[in-house]
């Protein structure tokens, strides 16, 4: 097969996930123990669908290391559809348990198991979570004050590990940093129409 695995792709750390479908030899697939699985009509293809309108390598189903599930049309002529929205080829398409994909004409398919969501809506739900028993006071006193410590420790993990993940998420600015400038050295000669960075000492000034 020609299509490549994608170079964020990653095994997903939540294993429970597979695809059911009458079109399916087996009446249903794994998808949540490797990295991507193509998608086609070829016998060379991870998931091999019978229909005449399904290419030999139709779609790409892959894991994205954030934790997130994505769908890609890889060029077909039929097209490829996720909860009756056609797809852009070769555009990413974010998958949710519980949806319906449709491979050209051929019958749907249904992608089962736990929630797919990101490392950064994981966090920000644990921190919600804290918020939500710092908030709590129904325990007798007694209680609260032995678990308080533990919880604040938990809860500034959290918080911890939620600022690490937003400052490298892989949405960030991508811009390169902008070019730092050499200081000029002592004794440099300067001319309008230089330009700073190409400025070099004078041997004769600096006296080296």
């Amino acid at each position: 097969m020609a299509v490549s695995i994608p170079a964020w792709s990653a095994i997903p750390e939540q294993c429970d996930f597979w695809l059911e479908g009458t079109c399916l030899k087996s009446g249903s697939v794994d998808v949540g123990k490797r990295r991507s699985y193509v998608i086609g009509s070829s016998l060379e293809c991870d998931i091999q669908l019978v229909d005449a309108s399904v290419m030999a390598e139709h779609a790409m189903l892959a894991h994205h290391r954030n934790g997130l599930a994505y769908l890609v049309d890889l060029g077909s002529d039929a097209g490829t559809s996720v909860d009756g929205i056609r797809l852009e080829p070769n555009a990413l398409w974010r998958l949710k348990s519980g949806c319906s994909i449709v491979l050209g004409h051929a019958p749907a398919l249904l992608l089962k198991g736990g929630q797919l969501l990101s490392h950064r809506e994981l966090l920000r739900s644990a921190r919600s979570s804290c918020g939500e028993q710092e908030g709590q006071g129904t325990a007798p006193k007694s209680r609260q004050n032995s678990e308080l410590p533990s919880r604040k420790r938990s809860c500034a993990a959290v918080q911890e590990v939620m600022e690490s993940t937003e400052a490298n998420d892989e949405d960030k600015d991508l811009r390169p940093p902008p070019k730092r400038r050499r200081a000029l050295p002592a004794g440099a000669r300067v001319f309008f129409n230089d330009t700073v960075d190409e400025i070099e000492p004078d041997s004769g000034i600096c006296g080296d």
